[in-house]
């Protein structure tokens, strides 16, 4: 015998039982005759996941929402999918818009059942877009991971080729291996970032901030980036007579170095043998502020969109360099800036605020 005061199964109408299961559950749920004419029974989630309040839906029965004929209308003549008889339970993707024209991706699936003789449609509807979002920024995250792994790699080959030609000098190339070991180092602790790519990008990322030095890192990024730029006849010059031990600033160096490698390497293959790529620092009142400069202007079509993913001057280019150095600078609560023009060629600069 239950406990006073118990609730058993037994005493629990079915009819209503189901009718809240139905009414509380977090896919859209709808049940309509074959042709898609009949009054469609709707749940809540049904309603909000095209944008439809709940108060729109003017009748109910039990706890089941009854579309009216004007709402029902709108609904088909916008989303036609939903009268598409389907022979198979097999899910179907739709991409399409809410109510109010924001984007809408929804998973539909159909079973086919009888009431009393009548056949019905059920239909369920799931919302994708914030998965299908999501799965975009990862493969997002790994072609980034790509990008700059391209990079260290091409880097590395360069390196090689440079040792090669030095071979009679051993200090050169004690330098050289130095330089190859720590671009080794750089190469596997990328590969491990791709998860660090996708929390940027989502705006997720947590900053670890410590004191780095932006003199020292200037120096590295020259020095990680020569191989490439004596292979390609280009040189690097510095102009850094304000970056002292002042020019310090909180945040992470992986990544501050990451933002000035891509600028610099940005610039290095815009140029061809016999150029010279100018990378120099300027300490403010209130910030410190890097830039690099080379003597190509960025194509017309390419500059309002700079800063954009995938957007690129080059056939070859992945058009990551910059976006990449934007989030790293959002993340940093700084800013970037580029200004080019024919006659003064193309200046990107990086602003960090000092605290």
């Amino acid at each position: 015998m239950p406990n006073k005061g118990s609730v058993s199964l037994d005493s629990i109408a079915v009819p209503s039982l189901i009718d809240a299961i139905f009414y509380s559950m977090p896919d859209g749920i709808a049940v309509f005759g074959p042709t898609g004419e009949n009054t469609v029974y709707a749940n809540q989630a049904f309603c909000k996941i095209f944008g439809y309040e709940c108060e729109m839906v003017s009748e109910t029965y039990r706890n089941i929402s009854i579309l009216p004929h004007h709402i029902m209308g709108e609904i088909r003549e916008r989303y036609p999918f939903l009268d598409t008889q389907q022979t198979d339970e097999t899910p179907r993707y739709y991409e399409t818009t809410r109510r109010d024209g924001s984007p809408l991706e929804v998973r539909v699936t159909e079973t086919m059942f009888e009431s009393e003789g009548t056949p019905l449609r059920l239909i369920t509807v799931v919302d994708v877009t914030e998965q299908r979002r999501l799965e975009c920024s990862k493969k997002s995250a790994e072609r980034i991971i790509r990008h700059d792994l391209r990079d260290y790699i091409a880097s590395l080959a360069n390196a090689a080729e440079i040792m090669n030609a030095l071979h009679d000098d051993k200090p050169a190339s004690d330098e050289m291996l130095e330089y190859i070991r720590a671009t080794v180092v750089q190469t596997m602790d990328l590969m491990e970032s791709g998860q660090q790519a996708f929390l940027m990008e989502e705006g997720l990322y947590t900053l670890t901030p410590q004191p780095v030095e932006l003199h020292d890192v200037v120096h590295h990024v020259v020095r990680m980036l020569e191989p490439m730029a004596y292979s390609a006849g280009v040189a690097i010059e510095t102009d850094l007579p304000s970056l002292d031990e002042t020019a310090v600033l909180n945040g992470e160096r992986s990544l501050i170095a990451r933002a000035v490698a891509n600028l610099l390497r940005n610039a290095l293959e815009a140029e061809s043998s016999g150029a010279r790529v100018l990378i120099r620092g300027e300490i403010g009142e209130h910030d410190i502020t890097i830039e690099v400069r080379n003597p190509t202007a960025v194509a017309p079509a390419v500059r309002e969109r700079f800063f954009e993913k995938y957007v690129s001057g080059r056939n070859s280019g992945a058009g990551l360099g910059t976006y990449i150095a934007k989030l790293i600078m959002e993340l940093h609560g700084g800013s970037i800036a580029m200004h080019t023009s024919e006659d003064d060629g193309t200046t990107v600069a990086l602003t960090f605020p000092m605290e």
